[in-house]
């Protein structure tokens, strides 16, 4: 299978997981549908890749196979925290996580194609 990326484990106790309970609920009956043709951890990464196009990136290849975690406690203390500014976000994602630098601004600039409220930020 897959190794990295998506695990289909969010960590809901965490403030940086704020209203990501509703995403996942509408996901929910189509990884009921599809089980165990595909993971949860596989129909959260489709669903993102779906969104890509739409915002004006590029159609990505699926593979299929990640392996979904239950065990989410704790999860959201992995996250990199923007407030620490750039040398902590390059630590994080190009020292740990092996990103480049031109993958890690991808990413972030991923994180601000939706609205900002403090109610879900």
């Amino acid at each position: 299978g897959i190794t990295g990326g998506s695990d289909g484990c969010v960590d809901l106790a965490s403030s940086e997981n704020a209203e990501l309970a509703e995403g996942i609920e509408l996901l929910a009956p189509i990884v009921s549908e599809v089980l165990p043709a595909l993971s949860r951890a596989d129909v959260w990464a489709l669903a993102g890749n779906v969104m890509i196009q739409p915002a004006g990136g590029p159609k990505l290849r699926f593979l299929k196979g990640r392996a979904s975690n239950d065990m989410c406690d704790g999860q959201g203390s992995r996250h990199a925290n923007a407030e620490f500014g750039h040398a902590h976000i390059q630590s994080v994602f190009v020292n740990q996580l092996d990103f480049t630098e031109r993958e890690t601004v991808a990413l972030i600039g991923a994180h601000v194609l939706g609205r900002a409220e403090s109610s879900i930020s």
